[in-house]
């Protein structure tokens, strides 16, 4: 790679300096469908240039979504599981209309803010029904009146912020849920959450409200 800089000083010929960097990168094989992850990044937004707020209402300190919603910010703690699991991950930072699912074993959503496309959810309903795709969805909170309390006056801007939507976009999740017969509440809940003798902390979610008897098993070659 050549380098090249401004003349000294009283000199009128550009200074050019060839510099090498040495590279070193893995090359592995393409990994089976059951261990790649795609986690969808497109549907995320945070501050700036939107009022989101954090995902959790118990941090008064700071309610701004500085980091968003991403495997090497907030869930670095589930993406360095995930990995110690054997499971590939890769992000999204496109629709759903732009991957293949027959490449990928999971799906995850997390916290999503943005709507979907018509388009979106018919083949998020295909990908799942037809094609054996793992959907994960962390759907998060969302509640109007309490999106109403979080009003402030911003500085910077010198006006009144609302934000744009909860901790998740619940309603735009219902849309892409619908097909599936699944549907979520508004209702905010918190507490903790017992399984397999483990307990976690279930902080500012929403509930499952609507969800089909039936499950989907799909044969995939």
């Amino acid at each position: 790679m050549q380098v090249v800089s401004p003349p000294a000083p009283g000199g009128r010929t550009l200074q050019k300096s060839e510099v090498t960097i040495p590279f070193k990168h893995n090359v592995i094989p393409t990994p089976p469908r059951e261990k790649r992850v795609l986690f969808d990044l497109f549907h995320s937004v945070r501050y700036p240039p939107a009022y989101i707020p954090r995902d959790s209402l118990d941090v008064r300190s700071d309610i701004l979504d500085w980091h968003g919603d991403h495997p090497h910010t907030n869930y670095h703690g589930v993406f360095d599981d995930l990995i110690r699991e054997g499971y590939h991950v890769e992000t999204l930072g496109s629709a759903f209309t732009c991957f293949n699912a027959s490449n990928y074993g999971t799906l995850i959503m997390v916290d999503s803010e943005e709507e979907y496309s018509h388009e979106e959810i018919q083949k998020i309903h295909a990908d799942v029904t037809e094609k054996g795709l793992g959907l994960i969805v962390f759907a998060e909170w969302y509640n109007v009146d309490t999106m109403v309390k979080m009003r402030f006056f911003d500085d910077n801007t010198r006006s009144w912020w609302t934000p744009a939507t909860g901790g998740g976009n619940i309603p735009a999740l219902n849309d892409l849920l619908q097909p599936f017969g699944i549907g979520l509440g508004d209702t905010i809940y918190q507490g903790t959450i017992t399984m397999n003798g483990k307990r976690a902390t279930f902080a500012s979610g929403s509930s499952i409200v609507q969800f089909p008897q039936v499950s989907y098993s799909v044969g995939v070659p």
